[in-house]
């Protein structure tokens, strides 16, 4: 099987276009994308960003991303020929035949008008902004692909610097007044730490994902002795930053899945062997050092941030008979049914919702979306939606087989880059699986930036499926000793 380094090895000029658009394309995605609505002003600037290196992607990095692993990047192709189909117009006779189309007919007939060619989708301009919000995460596969294993610390990099950015601005929002200027977006949960998001729960399930890339970061650092130690304390310190930060946004399925993150840590932290001569003291004075240090950071922001921990709070009072989530969760079901097997139109949820909603649930608000994307998504996609899941976890469970069944090198005092793929491999199907699981309560994924995020997490699996099925090599520099 092809890797990253053989693919682009006559490529350089194209990998100077591919990592500064990558990074390009992370950066202003957090910045303008952390807004799961079509109606956002940021989407203005990010659209356009997102189309312009869409086209540079097809141009520089396909064929490169195509050769590194052509699976993900087939599968992404038919989520957006799936979108795209749904706004193709039908004969009036074959539109009127699809299931739960009656409504509209009607409204025709009403009025006195033949049926007009229409698209299969039942909104077809939020399908429209669903094929354009696809440009983003496709570009940003097809770069990461591109990209040589070498590259891959500086996504990890970027991804754990927006994450800190994140968390400070959630701070900032705790500490400053409930409608402060550090709120990005009209509609959010004032008085929470949303970050550079709208919802809390998206800015929970990032910071979750961020867990296993600290332990992955932790785990490659290398070079002198001094700087593989800093780059551990700022590992650990920076994760106790993050714990107190994913209390405070008052998301349940953030508290949860921050304890998933956490708990993965130790699945991905391999601490390289010791070759170097030192005593056993020295080597528990450090894992002592390490532990107050993180510990001691932990303590502080959780002494001055505890009495926020909103979070808690929710999860004591949640009543499922006035969540709205779980009442509406009939109905939506009712219309997976209903709209079944070619679904509403991909994105047209709210607006189908909006027509079958019953009266016992209307209320000042309205439900933008189902807050269970799997339902949701089988919904508004049908069956071929239902089967692009399937085949996605399919391809997810045959790469964490592998990934867990990986040997590593035991005798190096760093890992070497098989290693280091190993590691991000899994620390990247760690963060699938946040967000797989987010969504079975949310829709993270209706973010541009974690659909960017998740396009990422996927490059580094790839990286780790490609070097796990290769032996580990011992070192041969170890001493005779």
């Amino acid at each position: 099987m092809l890797n990253a380094e053989s693919v682009s090895s006559s490529g350089g000029n194209d990998n100077r276009v591919v990592r500064p658009a990558l990074a390009t394309l992370i950066i202003a995605t957090f910045l303008f994308g952390g807004a799961s609505r079509a109606d956002v002003a940021s989407l203005v600037v990010l659209r356009p960003i997102s189309a312009m290196l869409f086209v540079v992607a097809l141009f520089v990095a396909f064929r490169a991303a195509w050769k590194r692993q052509w699976q993900p990047v087939a599968l992404a192709a038919a989520v957006m020929l799936l979108t795209a189909l749904h706004l193709i117009p039908l004969p009036p006779s074959l539109w009127a035949s699809l299931p739960g189309r009656e409504v509209i007919a009607d409204a025709f007939a009403a009025i006195g008008k033949p049926i007009p060619w229409l698209p299969l989708s039942m909104a077809p301009l939020a399908t429209w902004n669903a094929l354009f919000a696809l440009l983003g995460p496709f570009a940003a596969l097809l770069f990461a692909l591109a990209l040589p294993d070498r590259d891959q610390p500086m996504m990890l990099k970027i991804i754990l610097a927006m994450g800190i950015f994140s968390g400070f601005v959630g701070l900032l929002q705790i500490i400053g007044p409930m409608n402060g200027p550090f709120y990005f977006y009209r509609i959010t949960n004032y008085g929470t730490a949303v970050g550079l998001f709208a919802n809390r729960n998206h800015q929970a399930i990032f910071l979750a994902t961020l867990f296993p890339l600290l332990a992955a970061f932790a785990a490659m650092a290398d070079g002198p002795k001094d700087r593989i130690r800093l780059q551990r304390v700022l590992a650990i310190s920076t994760g106790a930053f993050l714990v107190p930060l994913l209390l405070v946004t008052g998301s349940r399925a953030g508290l949860l899945l921050g304890f998933v993150g956490l708990l993965s840590c130790f699945w991905i932290y391999r601490p390289a062997a010791v070759v170097r001569t030192g005593t056993p003291d020295a080597a528990r004075r450090r894992r002592l050092f390490f532990l107050l240090a993180g510990g001691l950071a932990l303590l502080v922001l959780m002494t001055l941030l505890a009495a926020r921990a909103s979070s808690f709070q929710r999860l004591v009072e949640l009543d499922a008979a006035q969540d709205m989530r779980f009442r509406a969760f009939p109905v939506i079901w009712d219309l997976v049914l209903r709209y079944f097997p070619l679904g509403s139109g991909i994105g047209s949820f709210p607006e189908v919702y909006n027509i079958y909603e019953p009266r016992a649930l209307l209320t000042s608000s309205y439900l933008n979306h189902a807050h269970n994307d799997l339902l949701e998504t089988a919904m508004i996609g049908g069956f071929p939606a239902i089967l692009l899941i399937l085949v996605a976890a399919l391809m997810a469970a045959a790469a964490t087989w592998r990934l867990a069944r990986a040997r590593l090198a035991v005798d190096r005092p760093v890992l070497d880059a098989r290693g280091r793929a190993i590691l991000l491999g899994r620390a990247g199907m760690v963060g699938l699986l946040i967000l797989a699981i987010g969504s079975v309560a949310d829709y993270p994924l209706r973010a541009p930036s974690l659909a960017v995020i998740l396009t990422i997490y996927v490059a580094f699996v790839v990286s780790g499926w490609q070097s796990g099925a290769t032996a580990p090599r011992s070192w041969s520099g170890r001493s005779s000793k």
